[in-house]
C-alpha cells in the first residue's frame, strides 16, 4: 500500500474460514493499512466471545524465507479488535500478529511436517478461487438464535442500512422463500449475487414484520 514493508508473525489455523489480523498490530506496525479496503461494522465470534470486525483486502502478502517466499496479492482477512491476542501472546509467551487461515492457504497445495515444524506451500496446484460474488450482497451477517436467523452485524453504508435493517432483526424470507430451518451458510450464498441484481429481505422486528427490496452492490 506503499507503506514500508514490515514483518508479522501469524499462527497457522488450518481449521479458520478466514485469515485474521489483529487491529493492535497492524496499527502499531503498519499503519498504512487504513488505506486498504474495508468493510466496516461487522463482528466476529473468537475464543474470548465475539470481537469488532472489519473484512479487509491486503493488497500483498509474502510468507516464507526471503529465496522463495510464497506471494498472494489481493487476500482478503477479518481485522478484528478485543482481547484475543493478549489471550494468545499468554498461552504462547510469545507475541502474535494474527492467523492464517483458509482464505491464504486455499490457494497453495499444503504439507506439513509436525515432528520438524515445518510448512509447505506449492502455489501451482490445488489452487481455489474466490467466490466472485462473495461480498456482493445487502450486508447484513445472520446467527442462528434457537432455530432462528437473526441480524448480527450491519455492514456500514451497506445497502442492509440504507434500508434500514438494524442488528436483532429476524429474517423470515430471501426473494419469498422462507429460511426457517435453513443454515446460516445457505442463506448466506442465497444473498450473494451479482452487482445491480435485486433481493427482496422479508424480516420482524417486534411484533412487525415488513419486506424491503435492496439492490446488491460490491462491498469489498
Amino acid at each position: 500500500d506503499g507503506s514500508p514493508q514490515t514483518e508479522l508473525r501469524f499462527i497457522l489455523d488450518t481449521g479458520g474460514t478466514k485469515s485474521v489480523l489483529f487491529r493492535s498490530a497492524l496499527d502499531r506496525r503498519l499503519p498504512g493499512w487504513r488505506s486498504w479496503r474495508t468493510i466496516e461494522g461487522l463482528g466476529a465470534t473468537t475464543l474470548t466471545g465475539v470481537a469488532y470486525a472489519r473484512m479487509a483486502r491486503v493488497p500483498r502478502v509474502e510468507l516464507g524465507p526471503a529465496e522463495g517466499p510464497a506471494v498472494l496479492t489481493g487476500m482478503d482477512v477479518a481485522v478484528i479488535d478485543g482481547d484475543l491476542p493478549e489471550a494468545i501472546e499468554s498461552a504462547l509467551g510469545e507475541p502474535v500478529d494474527g492467523l492464517l487461515g483458509y482464505s491464504f492457504l486455499k490457494h497453495f497445495r499444503i504439507g506439513l511436517d509436525y515432528p520438524g515444524l515445518a510448512l509447505w506451500l506449492d502455489p501451482r496446484q490445488g489452487v481455489v478461487p474466490d467466490r466472485p460474488t462473495e461480498y456482493c450482497h445487502p450486508g447484513i451477517q445472520l446467527e442462528n438464535v434457537d432455530g432462528r436467523l437473526r441480524v448480527s452485524a450491519v455492514a456500514s453504508g451497506s445497502p442492509a442500512a440504507r434500508a434500514g435493517v438494524r442488528k436483532g432483526d429476524e429474517l423470515l424470507a430471501v426473494d419469498g422463500l422462507p429460511v426457517s430451518g435453513s443454515e446460516v451458510v445457505e442463506v448466506g450464498r442465497r444473498l450473494e449475487g451479482d452487482p445491480g441484481t435485486r433481493v427482496t429481505l422479508k424480516l420482524r422486528r417486534g411484533s412487525r414484520e415488513w419486506s424491503r427490496k435492496v439492490v446488491r452492490r460490491p462491498l469489498l
